[in-house]
């Protein structure tokens, strides 16, 4: 079949005349730039057409796009994991892209996936969100694609949505080193004002209050969910006087436990820490960290199960449903018993 020169006009966004003049090299006011455009189409065109015949036999693959933050953190690692392994069980090929920390980045992936075609899309946004990445967030339902917001909610977007009960996990985690006799216990958050830090946050609170020990700012350590946010803040931290921290993700309490290394400080001891997202890094340190358990299995599941329900619902979408897993506190010797309170 011929190619047609109003087929290249239109891709190239100009008139079928130039398009004409261009491919037959005649005389034209046209721009080296769009010369090329309509050249680079029209060998795409081509080189289309002559392997139509070998596509043909291929059967139409099941697709579902996923956006990870970041592939340092183990906790993402292990989830995009399990939501491969359930969609791969429900006959889905998962491209897993990782967006990193600049909106550019997600930008290109979100309007890949749309120029793909994809099925929908598994997000776990990036920790960092403005308005623009909000507006972008909001151009795939736009543009009528399934979406499902995994681990971390975002403001005015409303799709399905799991993750896990963040608040209770706060709460349980600084509960249980009140039980162990702490009172001066500081707070090492990350994220920024992401869905997960908040929650954690109002558990934090919630915790103290119950307890009547009144919660204080200089408590509180802002930073990031890595490392050097452990490191700082238990630094800031100590110098307040705290007894036992609750670090909001494992790659803080690494920090920590660099921190009180460095210090001469015995974790356990010295110092108690609570960890969450419950990753292999646990076990590695020393002493075991105790941490808090995300039901990784579960949220995996539903999200891959809720993003094939609004697949073949496309023309009768049943409202937005919001899922909450329990996560389970493992107490390890990280957490000592403060004997003077």
């Amino acid at each position: 079949m011929k190619i047609k020169v109003k087929d290249v006009a239109a891709l190239a966004k100009v008139s079928a005349t130039t398009a004409s003049l261009v491919l037959n090299q005649k005389p034209c006011r046209v721009s080296e730039e769009t010369k090329e455009r309509i050249f680079r189409i029209y060998e795409e065109l081509r080189y289309q057409q002559e392997n139509y015949g070998i596509f043909q036999g291929f059967k139409k693959v099941n697709c579902i796009g996923l956006i990870v933050p970041e592939h340092e953190n183990p906790f993402f690692l292990s989830l995009a994991e399990q939501i491969v392994e359930r969609a791969e069980e429900k006959g889905y090929t998962v491209f897993l892209c990782y967006a990193g920390k600049t909106f550019e980045s997600l930008k290109n992936i979100i309007e890949c996936f749309i120029g793909k075609n994809m099925d929908g899309v598994l997000l776990i946004p990036p920790e960092t969100i403005d308005k623009e990445g909000i507006r972008l967030i909001k151009s795939l339902q736009t543009s009528g694609m399934p979406l499902v917001l995994v681990d971390r909610a975002v403001y005015s977007v409303f799709c399905d949505f799991v993750t896990s009960d963040n608040k209770y996990g706060g709460k349980c985690a600084t509960e249980y080193l009140i039980a162990c006799g702490h009172e001066k216990i500081g707070i090492i958050m990350g994220g920024g004002s992401t869905y997960t830090a908040d929650k954690r946050l109002e558990g934090y609170k919630e915790a103290l209050a119950k307890h009547k020990i009144v919660w204080e700012e200089r408590y509180i350590y802002r930073g990031i969910y890595a490392p050097e946010s452990g490191y700082a803040g238990a630094e800031a931290l100590r110098k307040q006087g705290v007894t036992a921290i609750f670090a909001t993700n494992d790659l803080i309490a690494k920090g920590i436990y660099q921190y009180a290394e460095e210090s001469g400080l015995q974790i356990g001891k010295d110092l108690s820490v609570v960890g969450y997202d419950d990753t292999k890094l646990c076990e590695f340190l020393e002493p075991p960290l105790a941490s808090m358990e995300q039901n990784i299995f579960s949220m995996a599941e539903t999200a891959v199960d809720l993003m094939l329900k609004q697949i073949k619902e496309e023309d009768h979408p049943t409202p937005a449903q919001n899922f909450y897993y329990t996560p389970i506190l493992h107490k390890r010797a990280s957490v000592g018993k403060q004997e003077f309170r």
